[in-house]
C-alpha cells in the first residue's frame, strides 16, 4: 500500500482498533475454534505435530515454531468451515518476523501491511470462505493468530517465526521456550520435537532439567544440529542452556547492510571494568531434604548447590554449610573461602546418611545464630522440601524466633522451595499457601531476600535466579558506546534502566553507528562508596560478524520505543501523535517486524498470496532440493516451470553414458508417499532424459495443489527436487 493510502486510513483504523498496553502474564495461550457466522458456537482445539527450529544469534535466538491446529473433538460436522484463533502472550522484549500459512501443501509467506486494510481484507476473505490468516499484536505482550477455513475433524498447519531474548551470564546464556503455547485446549499436550542448529559460538545445547537430552544430527538443510523429542503430557516449560560466549566480559557483534551499521552488545560489567574492591560476601546455605517430598535425589541436590555456588562466588568470597540432623552443626566452625576448590573439597566431607528430614526450625534457628555471631553482613540461602512448618502459630513464631535473634541486623534469606509431592494447602486471610509458602514468603520478605517455589518451572532455573539476586553488586553507572573514529547513535537498553545498576547483571544493548571500528566502550560510576571511571577497546578483529538478526533486534526496539511514545490515550483517536505512528508502519512493514499497527496477512494464491518456493519446511524429516557429491558428478537435473500449474518438464542430463536400469525415477509427496513413478531404461539416450509430468497418480487421478519431491536414487545415493503444484 502506498504511504498517502496508509496515513489516510490511520485514524479511520485507530477507532476500530482499540489497544490496551496494560501489563498481562505473558505466558499463556488461548486455542478455540468457531463458526465465524455465530462467534458464540465455540469449543477449545488443540497444537499437534509441533516442531521448534533454534537458532541462537546473540541477544536474542531465533525460533520458528511449526504447529498444526486440530479439532479434537470432532464435534463439528466435516463439512463445517470453522476458524481457528490462538490468543497468546509474549515477553515484551520479544519480536515477531514472519508467518507462514500451508495451503494444502503449499506454503505462502505472509505480508505484513498495515492493520486496517488487513483486517478488512481477511474479513471480506472469511466472508466468501477462502483460505486467509492474520497475525495480530494486540499489546506490548499480547498477539492473536486467526486462520481460515478449519473443517470440522480437519487440521491446519502454519509457523510463527520469533527472535525471544536470551537470559546472559558469564558462565551460560539461558532460553525460556514458549512452551506454553502447546499447553491449550482440553485434548492432550502434543510431543514437541526441539531442533537446535549449532555452529562455532553456540556449541552444543542442554536443558535446564536432566529429563531431557539431545542427540546430535546433521543434514543438508540445517546442516548441524541437536534435536530433541519433549514427550507428550509434558507441563513444565525445558529452558536451553548453551556456554556463554561472551570474553573478557564482553559479547559484541556487527552488522551493515547497504551503508547502515547494527551492533549488539552484551556486556559484563564487573569482568571489563575495575569494580571489584568491593566487601566479600558471606553466605550460609542450609539444606533441609525429605525424599518424600521430591524425586530428586540428595545427590542431585547437593550437585546443584555445589554448582550454584562455584559459579557466583570467588576467592574473595566465604561460605559455610549446615544441614538438618538431630543437633544441626556448620561443617566448619569458621567462614571458608569460595574458591572453586575449597566448595569442591567441602562437599567431598559430607556423609549423606547424616542429613535427615526433621528439625528445620533447628536449623534455621542455628544457622541464623551462627551468621550472627560471625559477621554483621551474612546471607543465608535455605534448600529445603519441607511442609511441616505449615500451621501459622507455628510459622508465626518461628518467624518472631528469626528477628529477635537478628536483632537489628538483617540477614536476607533466600529460599529455594523444592517440594514436589505431598501437597499441602492453608487458607490464610483469603489467600492459599502450598505446603511451607507462607512461613518462606514472610521469612524472605521481612529481610529483603527471595523465595521461589519449583511446583511450576525447573530447580536449577530458579536457583540460578537465586544465586544472581544474592550476589548482586549494586551501584550506579553510566555506560557510553562509541567508536574510536566515529559515533554510536540509536542506543536502545533491553534491560530496565533504574537509578540503580546490578554490576553482575549483563548490560545488553543494541545501536547503530556511524564510522570505523575498533569500538569504545566508556563507564562512570559509584559502587561501595568507590567513585570509578574506565574504559575499554574493542579492536575490529575481536568482533563478531552479526547477520540480519542484528538489525531486526534494533529494529524491534525502535518500534517498541515509538510504540511506548504514542502512549494509550492515542490508541482513541485523540491526541494522537500520527508521525509515530506513520514511522512504526514504515519500520515494520520495511523490517517485517509486527507492530501494533500491522499485520501478517497470508492469502491463498488465487487472492494474491505468494508461493514461496525458497521457503524449506525445518519441521520435514524429508531433505529437498539436495544432491549427493556421488550422484552430483553424475548428472544434473533442469525444472521447469516451477511452480506449475498443469505439466511440468523435467530434464536429466548425465556427464556420461549410463545404464538406464541403474536409476529410479519417481514423485513422492511430502509424507513420503510414492504417487507417480517413471520407466527410465525404455528413453534411447544415454545421456539425457526427459520426463513430462501433468500432476496425475499412477492411476490417473488428479493430485492436489502443493509440493512434490522428483527423486532420483541409485546406488550412488539418492536425490531429490522439490516441485510445486498450483
Amino acid at each position: 500500500m502506498k504511504p498517502h493510502v496508509i496515513k489516510a486510513l490511520v485514524l479511520t483504523f485507530l477507532c476500530l482498533f482499540p489497544i490496551f498496553s496494560f501489563a498481562q502474564n505473558t505466558t499463556y495461550a488461548n486455542l478455540v475454534i468457531q463458526n465465524p457466522q455465530r462467534q458464540w458456537e465455540w469449543e477449545s482445539a488443540n497444537l499437534s505435530e509441533v516442531t521448534l527450529i533454534v537458532k541462537p544469534q546473540g541477544i536474542y535466538t531465533e525460533v520458528g515454531i511449526y504447529f498444526t491446529i486440530t479439532d479434537h473433538t470432532g464435534n463439528w460436522g466435516s463439512t463445517t468451515q470453522l476458524e481457528a484463533v490462538l490468543d497468546f502472550g509474549l515477553p515484551e522484549e520479544a519480536i515477531v518476523n514472519d508467518s507462514w500459512l500451508w495451503i494444502d501443501d503449499i506454503i505462502v509467506k505472509a505480508d505484513i501491511i498495515d492493520r486496517w486494510t488487513a483486517s478488512e481484507i481477511y474479513e471480506e476473505i472469511v466472508d466468501r470462505r477462502q483460505d486467509p490468516s492474520i497475525l495480530f499484536k494486540n499489546s506490548a505482550t499480547d498477539y492473536q493468530l486467526r486462520i481460515y477455513p478449519l473443517f470440522g475433524k480437519g487440521s491446519r498447519k502454519a509457523k510463527i517465526n520469533l527472535l525471544l531474548p536470551n537470559t546472559w551470564s558469564e558462565d551460560q546464556v539461558l532460553l525460556d521456550l514458549p512452551y506454553y503455547l502447546f499447553q491449550n485446549g482440553n485434548g492432550p499436550i502434543p510431543p514437541t520435537t526441539i531442533r537446535v542448529v549449532s555452529d562455532s559460538t553456540w556449541k552444543a545445547p542442554s536443558f535446564s532439567s536432566s529429563d531431557f537430552s539431545f542427540i546430535e544430527k546433521e543434514n543438508e538443510v540445517l546442516g548441524k544440529f541437536y534435536e530433541a523429542i519433549i514427550p507428550e503430557g509434558n507441563r513444565k516449560d525445558p529452558a536451553l542452556r548453551f556456554n556463554s560466549p561472551i570474553e573478557e566480559g564482553v559479547f559484541l557483534k556487527t552488522y551493515n547492510q547497504e551503508g547502515d551499521n547494527y551492533y549488539e552488545l552484551v556486556l559484563l560489567p564487573t569482568e571489563v571494568f575495575a569494580v571489584d574492591e568491593i566487601a566479600p560476601q558471606k553466605l550460609m546455605v542450609l539444606l533441609h531434604y525429605d525424599p518424600a517430598n521430591t524425586h530428586q535425589s540428595l545427590a542431585e541436590i547437593l550437585q546443584e548447590i555445589n554448582k550454584g555456588l562455584k559459579q557466583n562466588l570467588d576467592e574473595n568470597d566465604r561460605f559455610n554449610f549446615m544441614f538438618t540432623n538431630i543437633s544441626p552443626e556448620p561443617l566448619s566452625p569458621t567462614w571458608l573461602p569460595a574458591g572453586k576448590e575449597q566448595i569442591d573439597s567441602l562437599f567431598n566431607t559430607i556423609q549423606l546418611e547424616e542429613i535427615s528430614s526433621f528439625f528445620l526450625p533447628e536449623l534455621l534457628i542455628k544457622g541464623t545464630n551462627w551468621v550472627v555471631e560471625n559477621s554483621d553482613d551474612g546471607k543465608v540461602f535455605l534448600f529445603a522440601n519441607s511442609s511441616r512448618e505449615i500451621e501459622l502459630d507455628l510459622a508465626n513464631q518461628l518467624l518472631k524466633e528469626l528477628r529477635r535473634i537478628m536483632a537489628t541486623q538483617n540477614i536476607p534469606f533466600y529460599i529455594s522451595d523444592y517440594q514436589l509431592d505431598n501437597f499441602v494447602d492453608i487458607n490464610i486471610s483469603g489467600v492459599y499457601y502450598t505446603g511451607n509458602a507462607y512461613l518462606y514468603t514472610n521469612l524472605s520478605r521481612i529481610t529483603n531476600g527471595a523465595y521461589r517455589n519449583h511446583l511450576a518451572s525447573w530447580f536449577d532455573q530458579n536457583n540460578d535466579e537465586l544465586f544472581a539476586e544474592l550476589s548482586s553488586k549494586v551501584g550506579t553507572m553510566d555506560l557510553y558506546t562509541s567508536l574510536q573514529n566515529g559515533f554510536c547513535f540509536n542506543r536502545f537498553n533491553l534491560d530496565e534502566q533504574t537509578e540503580l545498576t546490578n554490576f553482575n547483571k549483563p548490560i545488553r544493548q543494541v545501536g547503530r553507528y556511524n564510522g570505523e571500528l575498533p569500538f569504545v566502550i566508556e563507564v562512570a560510576g559509584e559502587l561501595d562508596n568507590q567513585v570509578f571511571f574506565d574504559g575499554v577497546i574493542i579492536p575490529k578483529d575481536d568482533i563478531d560478524s552479526g547477520d540480519i538478526e542484528t538489525k531486526l533486534a534494533w529494529s524491534g526496539e525502535f518500534i517498541k520505543k515509538l510504540e511506548r511514545e504514542v502512549g494509550p490515550i492515542g490508541y482513541y483517536g485523540s491526541n494522537t501523535n500520527n508521525r509515530a505512528i506513520y514511522d512504526i508502519i514504515d519500520r515494520s512493514i520495511q523490517d517485517r517486524v509486527l507492530s501494533l499497527y500491522t499485520a501478517f496477512l497470508a492469502l491463498e494464491p488465487s487472492q494474491g498470496g505468494e508461493p514461496c518456493t525458497s521457503c524449506l519446511d525445518q519441521s520435514e524429516e524429508i531433505l529437498v532440493n539436495t544432491v549427493e557429491q556421488a550422484l552430483d558428478s553424475v548428472l544434473q537435473v533442469e525444472v521447469l516451470p516451477n511452480p506449475f500449474q498443469e505439466n511440468v518438464q523435467i530434464n536429466v542430463q548425465f556427464r556420461q553414458a549410463q545404464e538406464r536400469g541403474n536409476f529410479q525415477f519417481a514423485i513422492f509427496n511430502t509424507m513420503g508417499q510414492l504417487v507417480k513413478s517413471f520407466d527410465g531404461s525404455a528413453i534411447q539416450s544415454d545421456q539425457y532424459i526427459q520426463f513430462n509430468w501433468d500432476g496425475t497418480s499412477n492411476d490417473g487421478k488428479n493430485l492436489a495443489a502443493g509440493m512434490y519431491l522428483f527423486s532420483i536414487r541409485s546406488e550412488l545415493g539418492q536425490a531429490s527436487w522439490r516441485l510445486v503444484k498450483l
